[in-house]
């Protein structure tokens, strides 16, 4: 990096691309080299912001250091609303009329969304957010104990994990779990990744790695 870089864009999981977490050591070498060459640091936590991978934001699981957050599709519950996060490094250099958006908030978004906002800052929403991903995780590590030859390595954080799904075609595999009730998502080539509620109970969890189970066999 050097001073002709404007800024980095980074995703501490990235949710469309195979979920690979970012590591701490990672996040401290970008947080150097972005005060070093002065180029702003972007955390886009629209997929891994409100608590989902363990932390309310993702970066302050790493120790990424952030001067802008952009957050959006779980801050409503739902309803289309987006946030821009910003430093006061940031609030010095723009001004009114700088910055516009499409989903910047009405009043009937902004009021759930402050609902949303005291619901998840909770402590014990976020003790219950961990537990549930670490129920996650071992289901997912039993599960690929079963069946080596179809899941891969576990990817992900939180609730937003994964698996490298080594058994075939991707879409056949995602029909069948369809077909069975639980609904996966494609991350990357061949990431096979789970996004659950965060209010999901270990009960459901144990009821979807038996249907994933299901579809692998």
């Amino acid at each position: 990096m050097t001073d002709d870089f404007a800024g980095v864009i980074v995703e501490v999981v990235q949710g469309e691309g195979g979920l690979a977490p970012m590591t701490e050591e990672f996040a401290r070498a970008l947080n150097d080299f972005c005060r070093r060459s002065n180029a702003i640091l972007i955390a886009d936590e629209v997929q891994t912001g409100m608590g989902r991978t363990g932390t309310f934001y993702a970066s302050e699981g790493v120790g990424l250091q952030p001067d802008i957050i952009t957050l959006a599709k779980p801050l409503a519950g739902g309803l289309p609303l987006s946030a821009v996060l910003i430093s006061q490094k940031i609030n010095c250099l723009i001004h009114a009329g700088d910055h516009g958006t499409t989903f910047g908030g009405g009043p009937v978004t902004t009021a759930v969304a402050a609902q949303v906002w005291k619901i998840i800052t909770e402590p014990a929403f976020m003790d219950h957010v961990k537990e549930a991903g670490t129920a996650l995780r071992e289901g997912l590590s039993a599960l690929r104990a079963r069946h080596p030859q179809q899941v891969g390595d576990l990817r992900g954080k939180g609730l937003l994990q994964g698996f490298r799904y080594l058994g075939g075609e991707m879409k056949d595999l995602l029909d069948r779990a369809r077909d069975r009730g639980i609904l996966l998502l494609r991350s990357g080539a061949d990431v096979v990744r789970l996004a659950p509620p965060l209010i999901i109970s270990h009960t459901e969890i144990e009821q979807g790695i038996h249907m994933i189970e299901e579809a692998l066999e």
